[in-house]
């Protein structure tokens, strides 16, 4: 994965990839309703705590790579 598309530097899409790894636990759903229940259903079992701690940190990685003058930033 590059730089520009790590999911470290986007918080939507680091829920989106935490929301898909605890819905494909879950048994195969086999039709379109039940694969809406268990999205929304593990959607709602985020914790509200852990989604405003992962925003709030979200500055500290946009000013690490702000600072570098180019290429991957470790962080």
């Amino acid at each position: 994965m590059s730089c520009t598309n790590s999911l470290y530097l986007n918080p939507i899409d680091h829920l989106l990839d935490l929301l898909k790894f605890k819905v494909r636990a879950q048994p195969l759903q086999l039709n379109l309703r039940e694969l809406t229940r268990v999205i929304h259903q593990k959607c709602a079992a985020i914790p509200q705590p852990y989604i405003h701690r992962h925003i709030l940190s979200m500055s500290t990685l946009f000013l690490a790579v702000d600072a570098t003058p180019g290429g991957c930033t470790k962080y």
